[in-house]
């Protein structure tokens, strides 16, 4: 789409990246606090039932993953670690939360393709015949470096200034 985008010429908006880490809005504190003068006492009480409802669709959303991967069939071994997942996703959402950053939740069909990927099944079947699910390679790295990539991408801005502008200039 940016190939697109750059062949048709349009003048369509783009995203500026920021050359440090510093605030979207100047008027704005790091930490969000919850009553200040020019936030009244009542909206805390106004705020509470959305984010009830939201803490309940996080949790189901959650659950629901971890049922899906726990199942039997995908014959994990160290199935209890997703309960210590829930506590850091909350701990996430709760410092995220304090700060005005985005949450991070679970991530159902990802990680649902990502239980399939690593399992391991039997070789010798016979013809027609659905393979078996013999184990599955459980390791964290995968997610590890994901996370690490992503923080990387911060970094990126100059590479993708530098590429915004060559492909302006081609076409």
């Amino acid at each position: 789409m940016v190939l697109v985008d750059a062949l048709l010429g349009e003048p369509t908006p783009k995203l500026t990246l920021p050359h440090k880490i510093q605030l979207s809005y100047p008027g704005r504190e790091w930490f969000v606090r919850p009553y200040s003068p020019s936030n009244p006492w009542w909206t805390m009480l106004l705020a509470a039932l959305p984010a009830i409802v939201t803490l309940k669709g996080i949790f189901v959303d959650q659950h629901i993953t971890v049922v899906i991967i726990n199942r039997k069939e995908n014959k994990l071994k160290k199935g209890f670690g997703y309960h210590l997942d829930l506590t850091v996703a909350t701990i996430c959402i709760v410092v995220c939360s304090l700060f005005g950053l985005p949450w991070q939740v679970a991530a159902t069909v990802p990680s649902i393709a990502h239980v399939k990927s690593l399992k391991i099944k039997s070789k010798c079947t016979a013809v027609g015949e659905k393979q078996v699910v013999v184990g599955c390679r459980e390791q964290r790295l995968t997610l590890l470096i994901i996370g690490i990539l992503n923080g990387c991408s911060f970094f990126m801005w100059p590479i993708l200034t530098v590429c915004n502008g060559v492909i302006r200039n081609l076409f």
